[in-house]
C-alpha cells in the first residue's frame, strides 16, 4: 500500500511539472518541436522526472559518486566479514554527504541490527532503531531492489520470514533475475514450509545458472521441495536431471585437474559416500511411488556402491515383506541383519514382521497363539546358541510365553547375570513386562522377592527345575544388595512406596565383603541413594528426595548426571539458590555460568528454574525470563536448519538426514518442554492482564488505610523485615557463589598456567573516568536487577500482557500435532477470550470439541463463551458465537473424567465437589504431580472450599517421609509438593483453566 501511494505521488509530481511547463509558454513548446528533437524531448522529460524524484525523496535515489561507491562496497565486505564497526564507519562517511541516500540508510539499519548492544540499550530499542533507518531508506528509494532486499534481510534477522518473503518478492519485481534475492526468497519459503513457492524459486535459480558449476546442487534443492510436497513422480524426474548435471560437474572438475596435474585422481571416500546417499534417496522415492520391483533391483544392483549397507539391507527386507516374499525377508533379517548386530531391536522387529507376528519390547506381553509361540521359541533357541552374549536374544522370550510358570522361570534366569554384575539399568529393561498378561505381584514380584530372600538366607539364587546346581555366589552379600534394590524398584512401580523405602534402606545399610574397598562400596551405594531419591520424589517428599540426591552427589563429585539430578530436586523443593549454585559446577566457564547454561540449550533447567521462581518465590518476571529461554532455544534450532541445509544438501548430500531434520523442526513446538513452558508463561500473562500491578498496589494501600496508625506501622515493619530476610538470603547465596567462582578460577589458572582473570580489575576501574564508571555501575545494577527479579521480562510483559501471551501461543499453532491436543487448544481459547477475539476463540473451541468432546475442560470453555455472549457488541461476531455453540451441541451428561484434573474441572463446572473421585486420593493409581495440577485448577477457580478439601486429601495421600512438623511430631508435612502457585490475594476474572 505504501508503494502504491508513493507511485501515485511520483506520478502526480511529474504530471504537475509537465502541466506547468506546457501552460507557462506555448512558444517554448514550439521551440522545442522546431529544434527537432526527440532527444531534446526525452531529455526534458528526464529532467522533469528527476526533479520530481528529488522533491519526493531529496536525493535518496541518486547514484553515488565513485569515492562513496567504493565506501559502500567496503561496508558490504565488512558486513559480510561481521566487522560491523568498520562497516558502520564507512556508512556514516557516505551519509555525511548524502544524508537521505536510500540504499545507504537501509544498509545502516541492517548493520545497526547486528551490532552489539550499548550499555543502556535494550534489544527492542535496537530493533526499532534499525527498522526506522530501513523504512526511511525504502521510502527515499522505493524503486531500488537493494532497499527491498535489505528490508527482507532485516525481517529475516527478526525471524519474521513472512514479511521477509514479501520484501524479497518486491525486490524481484524491480530486478527479476537477481540471483541473491531469489536464493533468499527460496530460503524464506522453506522456513515457512511453503513448498510450492519454494520449488518455483529454486527452479528459477536452476534456470538462471543452468549448465554452470553447481547446477547439480541447485537441482538437489528442487528435489527437496518436491519430496516435501509429496510430488514423487516429479521428484524422480528431477533426480534424473540431477544425475545428468552431476556427471557434467564431475567431468568439468576432472578436466580441470587433468589440465593442472596431468592426471585424474581416484574417487575419494567422500565422493563414494555422496553417490551412496543419492542412491539410497532414490530408493526411498521409488518406494514412495510404489515401484517396489524397480527399487529392489536398484538396491541389489548397486550393492557395492552403497556405503551404508545396514540401511540398504533394512529397506530391502522391508520391500521383500511388502512384495510377499516372507521367506527371503526372514533369511535376510536373520542372517544379514541380526547376525550383524544381535542387540538391535529394529532388526528383531523386521524378523518378526517377516514371520507375520509382532513382538515389541516397548509394549507389555500379550496373549499369543500356540503356533506363534512355537515358531518364536525355536527361533530364539537357535539365536541364543549362536549369540550367547546377546542380552536381546534372551530378553525377547519373556515377551512371547503365555504360561505364567514358564515366564517366571525365564525371568528368574534372566535377572541373575545382571544382578551379579550390578547392572543399574536392569529394571528399566524389564519394566515393559508390567501391565501385560502376567500378574505384577504374583508373577514378577514373586520372582524378585524369591531371589532376594534366597540370596539373604543361602547366598545363592533359588534353584529351578532346569538348573538344580546349588552353587554359592562369589559375592552373595553384594548380589543380595542389588536384588533388594531391584525389589524396591518393583514396589515403587506398583505403588507400594513404603515397601520400596524399606527395601532400599536395607540395601543401603547392608555391608558386603569388600568392606575395605571404599571406592567400590561408594559406587554401589550411590545408585541406591539415587533410587531412594526417586522413591521419595514419587511419594511427594521433595525435601527428602533432595537430601538423598545430595548424598549421592557427594559420593562422586565428578559425575555430571548425578549433579543434574541434584539440581532438579533442589528446584522442585524450592531451594532455587542452592540449585543455581550447583548448576555452576559443570559449566564450561564458571565465571560465565549463566551464559553457558543458556548456550547449552538446557530446557529442563530453564523450566525447573522458572517454575521454582514462580511457585516458591512468586517472582513472575524471573520465571518469564526462563520460559522465554526455552522459546529462544526452539527458535534457534529452527534457524539452525538453514546452516544444516547447506551442509546436508550441497556438501554431504545426506538428503535423508535433512528430511528427518525438517520433520523434527516441524514438530519442535509440540515438544513437551515447550508446551509446559508456554502454558506457564501464558497463565502468568493472563494473571497480569486480570490483576495488573497498579491494582495490586491499590489493594495493599486500601488494606493499610483501614488499619489504625499503630497497626499500619506494624504491618509495614513486618513487610520490611521479610524483605530484609530475603536480602540476607540473597547476600549469603552470592557470597557462597563468589567463593565457588573464585575456587573455579584458581583451579582453571593452575590447570592452564594462565593468570586468574579479574585480578587487575580494581586497577583498571580506578583509572576510568567518572562518567564511564557511572555508566558501568548503572548497567551492572540494571543487569543485577534483571537477573534477580527478571525486571526486564516483567517490564516488557507488563506493557501488554496479552501480546506477550501471543508470543508463546502463536508458535503452538505452527505444529499440526497441537491441533489434536485439548490442553493446547484450551490455552489458545483462553488467550483469544481475554483479548475478546470471539471468532478466533470459537475456532479453538471447535478444535477442542473435535479432539475431546467429552472432556470437562471443553464444557467449561463452552460455558464461559456462552456467558460472554451478552457482552459481545459486534452483531456478526455474536451470531458466529451463537451458531458455533448451538452447532457443537455439547452433552453435559456424558462427561468423562480420565484424570484427577478432569474431575477438578467437573467439580468447578457443576459447583459440586466430586467426592467419589477427589475425596480420597490413591497414591498407587495417581502421582503427586497430577494432584498438584488438579489443586491448581481449584486455586485458579477461586473456590477456597474445594481447594482446602482436596489439599487435605493430597497431603494425607502423599505425606513427607523425612520432614515432620516441629509442633506436632506425629503429623507429617509435604509443603513443597502442594504449595500454591499464585499469590493468595490475586484476582482472576473468567478463570476456566
Amino acid at each position: 500500500r505504501e508503494e502504491e501511494q508513493q507511485r501515485a505521488r511520483f506520478k502526480m509530481a511529474s504530471g504537475k511539472k509537465k502541466k506547468a511547463s506546457s501552460s507557462s509558454s506555448s512558444s517554448s513548446k514550439s521551440a522545442t518541436h522546431s529544434a527537432g528533437g526527440k532527444g531534446e524531448k526525452k531529455s526534458s522529460t528526464a529532467e522533469v522526472s528527476q526533479r520530481a524524484a528529488s522533491e519526493t525523496n531529496s536525493g535518496g535515489a541518486i547514484q553515488l559518486p565513485r569515492k562513496e561507491g567504493d565506501l559502500f562496497n567496503d561496508a558490504l565486505i565488512a558486513y559480510e566479514q561481521r566487522k560491523f564497526k568498520d562497516a558502520l564507519n564507512a556508512i556514516e562517511k557516505i551519509l555525511k554527504k548524502f544524508p537521505n541516500h536510500g540504499e545507504t540508510l537501509c544498509m545502516k539499519g541492517l548493520i545497526v541490527r547486528n551490532c552489539e548492544l550499548k550499555p543502556n540499550e535494550t534489544e527492542e530499542e535496537r530493533k526499532k532503531k534499525a527498522h526506522e533507518f530501513v523504512s526511511v531508506g525504502v521510502k527515499n528509494n522505493i524503486f531500488s531492489h537493494v532497499c527491498w532486499h535489505v528490508y527482507g534481510l532485516l525481517h529475516k534477522a527478526d525471524r519474521n520470514y513472512k514479511e521477509a518473503s514479501k520484501c524479497y518478492s518486491q525486490a524481484l519485481k524491480i530486478d527479476p533475475n537477481n540471483f541473491l534475492v531469489v536464493r533468499d526468497l527460496a530460503q524464506a519459503h522453506l522456513m515457512l514450509r511453503e513448498m510450492d513457492e519454494y520449488v518455483d524459486a529454486r527452479r528459477k535459480l536452476f534456470e538462471l545458472k543452468m549448465g554452470q558449476p553447481g547446477s547439480s546442487d541447485r537441482a538437489n534443492q528442487i528435489v527437496i521441495g518436491l519430496f516435501m510436497s509429496e510430488k514423487w513422480e516429479e521428484c524422480l524426474e528431477m533426480l534424473n536431471e540431477f544425475e545428468k548435471f552431476d556427471t557434467m560437474d564431475r567431468t568439468r572438475r576432472n578436466g580441470e585437474l587433468l589440465a593442472k596435474k596431468k592426471e585424474i585422481p581416484e574417487p575419494t571416500y567422500e565422493d563414494t559416500f555422496q553417490e551412496s546417499e543419492i542412491l539410497l534417496f532414490r530408493a526411498v522415492v521409488l518406494e514412495k511411488i510404489g515401484k517396489v520391483d524397480e527399487c529392489v533391483e536398484l538396491l541389489e544392483k548397486n550393492e557395492k556402491k552403497i556405503v551404508d549397507d545396514a540401511a540398504r539391507l533394512t529397506q530391502l527386507c522391508r520391500l521383500k515383506i511388502a512384495k510377499g516374499d516372507a521367506t527371503a525377508a526372514r533369511e535376510m533379517a536373520e542372517n544379514d541383519l541380526v547376525n550383524r548386530m544381535p542387540d538391535n531391536e529394529k532388526y528383531h522387529e523386521l524378523m518378526h514382521e517377516s514371520m507375520n507376528t509382532k513382538v515389541s519390547l516397548m509394549e507389555p506381553p500379550m496373549e499369543r497363539s500356540e503356533e506363534d509361540i512355537a515358531k518364536l521359541k525355536t527361533l530364539y533357541d537357535a539365536l541364543q546358541k549362536k549369540h550367547a552374549k546377546s542380552s536381546m536374544c534372551k530378553r525377547y522370550p519373556l515377551q512371547i510365553v503365555n504360561d505364567s510358570s514358564e515366564f517366571e522361570s525365564l525371568l528368574a534366569e534372566y535377572i541373575q547375570k545382571p544382578l551379579r554384575k550390578g547392572v543399574p539399568s536392569l529394571f528399566a529393561d524389564i519394566s515393559s513386562l508390567y501391565g501385560g498378561i502376567h500378574d505384577e505381584e504374583k508373577s514378577i514380584g514373586k520372582v524378585l522377592k524369591a531371589a532376594a530372600d534366597s540370596l539373604k538366607k543361602s547366598g545363592k539364587f533359588p534353584s529351578s527345575s532346569d538348573n538344580k546346581d546349588d552353587v554359592l555366589e562369589a559375592k552373595p552379600k553384594e548380589t543380595h544388595r542389588y536384588a533388594l534394590n531391584l525389589l524396591a524398584m518393583h514396589y515403587a512401580k506398583i505403588g507400594k512406596i513404603d515397601e520400596a523405602l524399606k527395601c532400599i534402606d536395607e540395601a543401603i545399610e547392608a555391608k558386603d565383603e569388600n568392606d575395605g574397598d571404599n571406592d567400590g562400596e561408594q559406587e554401589k551405594v550411590l545408585e541406591f541413594h539415587l533410587n531412594k531419591s526417586r522413591f521419595l520424589k514419587r511419594a511427594g517428599d521433595l525435601e527428602g528426595a533432595y537430601e538423598e540426591s545430595e548424598i549421592a552427589r557427594n559420593m562422586d563429585l565428578a559425575d555430571r548426571y548425578i549433579n543434574s539430578v541434584s539440581v532438579k530436586r533442589a528446584f522442585q523443593c524450592g531451594k532455587f539458590r542452592e540449585a543455581e549454585r550447583l548448576g555452576t559446577l559443570f559449566t564450561r566457564d564458571a565465571e560465565n555460568y549463566k551464559t553457558n547454561l543458556f548456550d547449552m540449550q538446557c530446557n529442563w533447567y530453564a523450566y525447573e528454574a522458572g517454575h521454582s521462581h514462580e511457585k516458591f518465590e512468586k517472582i513472575t518476571g524471573r520465571a518469564l525470563k526462563y520460559y522465554r529461554e526455552i522459546r529462544t532455544h526452539c527458535e534457534q534450532i529452527i534457524e539452525d536448519q538453514i546452516d544444516f541445509h547447506r551442509y546436508c544438501v550441497n556438501v554431504k548430500r545426506t538428503l535423508r538426514s535433512f528430511m528427518d531434520t525438517l520433520k523434527m523442526c516441524d514438530d519442535i513446538y509440540a515438544s513437551a518442554w515447550f508446551k509446559k513452558a508456554a502454558r506457564r508463561a501464558i497463565l502468568i500473562c493472563v494473571d497480569m492482564h486480570d490483576d495488573p500491578l497498579e491494582a495490586k498496589k491499590e489493594r495493599v494501600e486500601a488494606k493499610l488505610s483501614k488499619l489504625d496508625q499503630e497497626e499500619r506501622k506494624k504491618e509495614r515493619q513486618k513487610t520490611r523485615k521479610e524483605e530484609e530476610k530475603k536480602e540476607k538470603e540473597v547476600e549469603s547465596f552470592e557470597r557462597l557463589l563468589a567463593e565457588d567462582l573464585k575456587r573455579a578460577r584458581e583451579t582453571k589458572a593452575k590447570r592452564t598456567g594462565k593468570p586468574v582473570s579479574g585480578e587487575n580489575s580494581s586497577n583498571t576501574t580506578t583509572n576510568n573516568n567518572n562518567k564511564d564508571s557511572n555508566n558501568n555501575n548503572s548497567a551492572i545494577e540494571k543487569e543485577y536487577l534483571d537477573e534477580k527479579y527478571g525486571a526486564k521480562a516483567f517490564a516488557q510483559a507488563s506493557k501488554d500482557p496479552m501480546e506477550e501471551a501471543l508470543s508463546f501461543m502463536n508458535p503452538l499453532l505452527m505444529s499440526a500435532k497441537n491441533d489434536e491436543d485439548v490442553n493446547v487448544q484450551s490455552l489458545v481459547f483462553l488467550v483469544h477470550f481475554k483479548r475478546q477475539k470471539w471468532v478466533l476463540a470459537t475456532k479453538a473451541l471447535r478444535k477442542m470439541a473435535k479432539c475431546a468432546p467429552k472432556n470437562p475442560l471443553t464444557h467449561r470453555c463452552v460455558d464461559s463463551l456462552s456467558r460472554a455472549i451478552a457482552s459481545i457488541e459486534n452483531e456478526i461476531e455474536k451470531q458466529v458465537v451463537q451458531s458455533t455453540i448451538s452447532s457443537l451441541n455439547v452433552d453435559k451428561v456424558n462427561v468423562q473424567c480420565k484424570t484427577l484434573v478432569d474431575a477438578a474441572h467437573l467439580s468447578v463446572m457443576k459447583n459440586d465437589f466430586e467426592k467419589a473421585l477427589l475425596g480420597a486420593v490413591d497414591p498407587r493409581k495417581t502421582s503427586w504431580k497430577e494432584c498438584r495440577d488438579a489443586l491448581e485448577v481449584f486455586e485458579r477457580s477461586g473456590n477456597a472450599t474445594f481447594y482446602e478439601q482436596f489439599h487435605k486429601a493430597c497431603t494425607s495421600a502423599f505425606p513427607s517421609k523425612s520432614n515432620k512438623s516441629k509442633e506436632h511430631p506425629s503429623v507429617v508435612i509435604s509443603a513443597a509438593a502442594f504449595a500454591r502457585v499464585g499469590v493468595e490475594d490475586s484476582v482472576r476474572s473468567a478463570p476456566f483453566l
